[in-house]
């Protein structure tokens, strides 16, 4: 896409040039539209590529951005680059979707499992195939921060193994159904294994005063119902799996 047709303001592209590459020209930028409908591109300047976005509400990715950094969540870091746009590092070409099916490993659940943990810890919703990226390096994380703190919250709370049951659909049945897996029981197993040592890890680590001073009241809550331990988690996985067996 040539620079007279940028489809992002002229301070947009100064921030990238910054962040990405200052010698960047206009020849050598290109554009690449990522959604039909969304202001969704990816920036590339030869050196590096970057997802460039305008999400509904840029300062609620920024704050989902920062717990999961304080939570050493892996994930795409944020940069914010002004009037409502932000930026993440193109670290892979593929969702969990759209993965390659003959890239496709039974050890796969074990990620998943971690990204149980995290999506619990945050209320994460939206938690579809699509908005699982597979990095290069064969990782997984989460993406679309928008869908951060958006479980309900008192069903967080009073009912939970609602939102185990929607967790543990998204992140395991759904993908085991998209990918043929036979054996569910030894997928169910390494699932398990990825969520209990991560959910523990996460249980004993605290947000820092100053951040926790910039999410809002809400959020602060979702952090904060999630008391039960790994155990008592997966005793709700065990019971939702064996009702989807039988």
């Amino acid at each position: 896409m040539p620079d007279s047709a940028c489809p992002v303001p002229a301070s947009v592209v100064d921030a990238l040039d910054r962040i990405g590459g200052r010698d960047a020209t206009p020849e050598r930028r290109h554009w690449e539209a990522l959604a039909a409908t969304n202001p969704v591109y990816r920036f590339g300047t030869g050196e590096a590529a970057w997802i460039v976005k305008r999400p509904k509400d840029a300062d609620k990715d920024l704050r989902v951005d920062a717990v999961l950094a304080a939570l050493a969540v892996p994930h795409c870091a944020i940069v914010p680059l002004g009037e409502g746009w932000i930026a993440m590092r193109d670290v892979g070409d593929a969702s969990l979707e759209r993965l390659d099916p003959a890239h496709y490993r039974i050890d796969l659940f074990d990620q998943l499992g971690t990204l149980a943990a995290s999506a619990l810890r945050l209320g994460m919703r939206d938690r579809k195939l699509a908005n699982i990226l597979v990095a290069r390096d064969g990782s997984l994380m989460h993406i679309d921060y928008e869908g951060g703190f958006r479980a309900g919250l008192l069903t967080r709370m009073l009912r939970p193994h609602r939102y185990y049951r929607y967790l543990l659909t998204r992140l395991f049945f759904d993908v085991a159904r998209h990918f043929g897996e036979s054996d569910l029981d030894a997928a169910f197993a390494r699932f398990k294994n990825g969520f209990g040592p991560e959910w523990a890890r996460m249980a004993r680590l605290r947000l820092p005063r100053e951040l926790a001073s910039r999410l809002h009241t809400r959020e602060r809550l979702h952090l904060a119902c999630e008391r039960r331990s790994a155990g008592r988690i997966c005793v709700h996985f065990d019971r939702i799996f064996a009702a989807r067996r039988a």
